[in-house]
């Protein structure tokens, strides 16, 4: 092969392939000291697969696939503000830089229609509290 390589013989590949255009396939663990990209993209070779993105200098997200488009589940900022949402693009929490969890905030009907488990917890909007769950 001109510009690819792979182990095994040529008429049965094993293990590693690498095509002419760089691309390398295995069903194995590569191991290596770092992984870099030019694209700031790191995902399966999966259509629908989820992505972290570090294309920027001062976040990391994970998006999920959404019908074709890259939905963002999750942001963590430089400064640790970390941001979890849905596919939707609705803010589930947010854990702000200086040690503050900010929960979506809940009327009484979403609470009551939460099936919560001992333990957890949500913000009440029309109380203005925090409400734990307990069995």
């Amino acid at each position: 092969r001109v510009g690819g390589g792979f182990t095994g013989s040529a008429s049965s590949p094993t293990g590693l392939n690498i095509d002419s255009n760089g691309r390398i396939d295995t069903d194995e663990i590569i191991v290596c000291s770092a992984v870099k990209t030019t694209s700031g993209v790191v995902a399966s070779s999966a259509s629908n697969s989820p992505k972290v993105k570090l294309d920027t200098a001062s976040q990391v997200s994970l998006t999920v696939d959404d019908s074709g488009s890259d939905k963002e589940i999750l942001k963590v900022k430089e400064d640790g503000e970390a941001t979890f949402k849905n596919k939707s693009g609705d803010t589930k929490f947010t854990v702000k830089n200086d040690g503050r969890v900010g929960f979506k905030s809940k009327t009484t009907t979403e609470l009551n229609a939460i099936s919560a488990s001992a333990g957890d917890m949500a913000f009440d909007n029309t109380l203005g509290v925090f409400k734990v769950w307990r069995p």
